[in-house]
């Protein structure tokens, strides 16, 4: 699948989804600093599935309704992110076809998609 890993995912996460086969565009590699909008719009314009644990950009997609092909909001517990890294790769596994069209909220304990209910 076609990610774009905002600059706040980690260093482990973005070579874990890349282990698991993912075409992977990592912000804090390629623009580290550009604006939230900016990362949706580059995201959107190469089609990817943007991966974050910035619950501004959801704030943008949902609220502002921001074109995007999906997003993925990483929340962390005590497990911590390797935990959500795992539980992400069984996800996109399992249901990237899905993704399309929604925001998916990815916790330790559960994974919830709201349907962005918009047209692409």
């Amino acid at each position: 699948m076609k990610l774009l890993a905002d600059e706040c995912c980690t260093a482990s996460l973005v070579q874990r989804l890349r282990a698991a086969g993912h075409d992977v565009v990592w912000i804090g590699e390629v623009a580290g600093g550009i604006a939230d909008e900016e990362v949706l719009e580059a995201a959107f314009a190469e089609r990817r599935v943007v991966v974050t644990d910035d619950k501004d950009l959801g704030e943008l997609v949902v609220r502002q309704q921001r074109p995007v092909e999906a997003l993925v909001l990483l929340r962390s517990g005590a497990g911590g992110i390797g935990a959500l890294a795992e539980r992400l790769v069984r996800l996109l596994a399992m249901s990237a076809g899905e993704m399309p069209g929604h925001l998916v909220v990815v916790t330790e304990r559960k994974v919830r998609f709201r349907n962005l209910d918009r047209r692409r």
